[in-house]
């Protein structure tokens, strides 16, 4: 399972619907994995946080069980080919959701997300909310 940033910030925020879906999918055995660029993203808080050393101290609390997924090369080029296909079409994506969206086709892998109207336009993958 791919662990978008939306994901994550809701469960670090204690969002009901987001700690009910970790419960869900920890229940399962399902392995959680978190992009590079999720964990960009949410570094890209910490740069921004009043309290960066509380903010740094729980993402790296959430991601210590997790596995973070490198952008490889395939990745990148899956990226590359989703946000040119989506912007040919008129509906351009943030650069940041194509990454996320082009690891999760890349591994396989159904992504969870507090935004899914965001990935639900890239082909090839399962998108789950919450």
């Amino acid at each position: 399972m791919i662990l978008d940033t939306s994901f994550l910030i809701d469960v670090m925020n204690g969002d009901a619907a987001a700690l009910e879906k970790v419960n869900e999918i920890e229940a399962t055995e399902v392995p959680q994995r978190i992009p590079a660029m999720t964990l960009q993203e949410l570094y890209i808080g910490v740069g921004m946080s009043d309290l960066p050393e509380a903010e740094q101290r729980e993402i790296e609390r959430i991601i210590e069980s997790r596995p973070v997924v490198p952008t490889s090369a395939a990745i990148a080029r899956k990226a590359g080919r989703i946000d040119g296909e989506l912007r040919a079409a008129g509906e351009p994506i943030d650069i940041g959701d194509a990454t996320i969206g082009a690891t999760a086709v890349v591994c396989d892998e159904p992504v969870v997300t507090g935004n899914p109207d965001h990935f639900e336009r890239i082909s090839g993958i399962e998108v789950v909310g919450y």
